[in-house]
């Protein structure tokens, strides 16, 4: 009878661990899924993070980009000051091949201005419409 019993008692046993095994994966399947979740949450964070910081970039460059124009604006307004100058001065002066070399040398000067203006005017554009995205 005792092997009996313990026959029995092997069988139940086993059954018995079977089911726990079983039962196993589905808890760590949850397991699973919540560690999927938690690395799609760090992901995110992460995504937050790095977006946050590439504005902050950005708005250092529109900053920088906003002093440039206004020092580029300051510059152009005396570069044109002294080439209407030139020109007032290019008939009558005694030395009319240095004022129009002069001359030509303020205009480069104000068409580099120029697109140098455009350059930071289109920084400024761009940070304004990553801001209004925001």
């Amino acid at each position: 009878m005792n092997i009996k019993r313990m026959l029995v008692l092997g069988i139940m046993a086993a059954t018995l661990s079977t089911n726990l095994m079983a039962a196993t994966p589905a808890k760590s399947t949850k397991t699973g899924i919540e560690s999927s979740f938690e690395q799609l949450e760090a992901q995110f964070k992460l995504l937050e993070q790095k977006e946050a910081e590439k504005f902050k970039e950005e708005e250092k460059i529109a900053e920088v980009a906003t002093k440039s124009l206004e020092k580029i604006k300051a510059l152009k307004a005396k570069s044109v000051e002294r080439q209407n100058q030139l020109l007032s001065m290019q008939e009558r002066s005694i030395y009319t091949e240095e004022v129009k070399r002069i001359l030509k040398e303020y205009q480069i000067l104000i068409s580099n201005l120029d697109k140098q203006q455009k350059i930071e005017e289109r920084k400024l554009f761009e940070f304004n419409q990553l801001k209004s995205l925001r």
